[in-house]
C-alpha cells in the first residue's frame, strides 16, 4: 500500500504509533472524518496560495507592462 505523506504527518501529530501500524490501521485512519477534514484543510491551503501568486502576477503586470488593459 502507498501511504500517503500526509497521513504519516497527521497520524505522528496524533500519537498514533506509526511503526506498530498495518495497512488496514492505515485505511481505517484515511477513512476517519478528521483526517478528511485535515485533508481538506490541507487542499484549501494549497488553492489560496495559489490564487494569492495569480494575484501576484497579474499585480505585477499591471505595474511592469505599459500597455496591459483589464477586461
Amino acid at each position: 500500500m502507498q501511504i500517503d505523506k500526509d497521513l504519516i504527518k497527521f497520524c505522528k501529530d496524533n500519537y498514533f504509533q506509526i511503526d506498530e501500524m498495518t495497512d488496514e490501521d492505515f485505511k481505517t485512519v484515511e477513512n476517519m472524518l478528521d483526517f478528511q477534514r485535515y485533508k481538506l484543510g490541507l487542499e484549501f491551503k494549497k488553492i489560496g496560495k495559489e490564487a494569492l501568486n495569480a494575484l501576484k502576477q497579474i499585480e505585477h503586470r499591471k505595474k511592469s507592462c505599459k500597455n496591459f488593459k483589464c477586461k
